[in-house]
């Protein structure tokens, strides 16, 4: 569900949903903590942190952290599922 989840917290981005925004990255926060990929988690935490804020500044110019460590991680347990 990793794919519809980023496409969904891009689509809340566009639309300026930053309620929605902040629970989608909430949740990717804490699957990634169960799962041990602490930086995706900082970087989820900061991003929920400023969509509370109403930071849509911090959000545009971070997003693409956000996705390419979202893709990193991806591979790594596509990886290790193989």
């Amino acid at each position: 569900t990793i794919k519809e989840k980023i496409n969904n917290l891009n689509n809340y981005k566009i639309q300026n949903d930053l309620n929605n925004y902040a629970i989608l990255v909430h949740s990717l926060k804490s699957d990634s903590r169960y799962l041990g990929f602490t930086k995706l988690a900082d970087i989820c935490l900061q991003h929920e942190l400023k969509s509370k804020e109403n930071d849509m500044t911090y959000i545009n110019n971070n997003f693409n952290l956000l996705l390419d460590e979202v893709k990193k991680v991806f591979n790594i347990v596509i990886r290790y599922m193989n």
